[in-house]
């Protein structure tokens, strides 16, 4: 059985439509949007940190999201793939099997991209502000919180993503299988059990001042790419142009936006394809080329990659979705 199919057994009982928000603390976000379904159950395991599970069935998810202090979130993709921009613009991409680590402040607003139909994964928030007391002896030397996690793992208040690690996986693996009777005690020893995890690896991943530089690099890298579709960059000239090692180039890039600039950049180009495909009555073999292929056979080859149809089919699909919303 697929991991899409397992959510859709554990979602069976909800309507589509509908967005069942189980909680078990004073938290809890708006009603993140009237299309799809999913589930967000949610569980206070000590003053200032909670723990959470999501299941979404939905193509994307709208939040609008509401802190009295600020936050250290730990965001763990357990099945699925999240897309999304920052305030910046900056795109990243969360995975089956990565984590997430971030400040979260104040009111923003939220909008997830799911190109994969679903997502399963954890949350777990932890207040500023609150120091953790009353802890058993064997916990008492767990002393990182929230905001040291988040000073040591974002820098200038970036967000910190940790690709897929097996021993992260198995940190995760059990958490929704444990008896309702030990959940509380049993969530506890599991968070403290990952921060303590966590504290022992920032020092590789905190950034240089130079590394700060070629970040810079790479995001003026990514406007010329995503600004130029129509042309073909190949790392080499891109790594002359920008005066930087091909191989930084190429590690910067992957730490920077999630994924190598081959993989990104046909996504993105697949994404804006889909775009121009609902939005314009271009033909294919223009739509193509407008996104950087000369050959329509291998562009109908990468779309179908990417949304498991042909462009034809996409158009055809949004379509006919068009004219059922104006009939009803």
């Amino acid at each position: 059985m697929d991991y899409k199919t397992q959510t859709m057994e554990k979602l069976d009982q909800i309507s589509d439509g509908e967005w069942i928000i189980k909680k078990n603390s004073s938290f809890c976000p708006n009603s993140p949007c009237l299309s799809g379904k999913g589930l967000i159950e949610i569980f206070s395991v000590l003053p200032g940190m909670e723990l959470s599970f999501h299941y979404y069935l939905v193509d994307s998810i709208s939040f609008h999201l509401q802190t009295n202090s600020p936050m250290a979130e730990i965001i763990y993709c357990k099945h699925g793939r999240m897309d999304w921009k920052t305030k910046d613009g900056t795109p990243f991409s969360l995975r089956s099997g990565d984590l997430l680590i971030c400040k979260r402040e104040g009111n923003s607003d939220l909008k997830l991209s799911l190109p994969l139909g679903y997502y399963e994964g954890i949350f777990i928030s932890l207040d500023f502000k609150q120091q953790f007391s009353n802890l058993p002896e064997q916990l008492k030397d767990i002393t990182i919180t929230g905001k040291q996690l988040v000073e040591l793992f974002c820098f200038e208040n970036r967000t910190a993503i940790i690709r897929k690690e097996e021993k992260l996986d198995s940190m995760f693996s059990d958490f929704d299988t444990i008896p309702d009777s030990i959940q509380i005690p049993y969530y506890k020893l599991k968070i403290f059990e990952i921060l303590l995890f966590l504290s022992t690896i920032p020092t590789k991943m905190q950034p240089s001042s130079c590394f700060s530089q070629q970040m810079e690099l790479i995001k003026k890298i990514h406007a010329q790419l995503v600004h130029h579709l129509d042309e073909r960059f190949t790392i080499e000239t891109l790594s002359k142009q920008y005066l930087i090692n091909t191989s930084t180039l190429k590690s910067v890039f992957k730490m920077v936006y999630g994924m190598p600039i081959a993989t990104y950049m046909k996504e993105y180009r697949m994404k804006k394809a889909a775009q121009l495909l609902r939005e314009t009555d271009d033909t294919i073999a223009a739509i193509a080329k407008k996104v950087g292929y000369e050959s329509q056979s291998k562009f109908t080859i990468a779309f179908k990659d990417i949304f498991q149809m042909l462009p034809s089919e996409y158009r055809r699909s949004i379509r006919i979705s068009n004219r059922l919303n104006l009939k009803e």
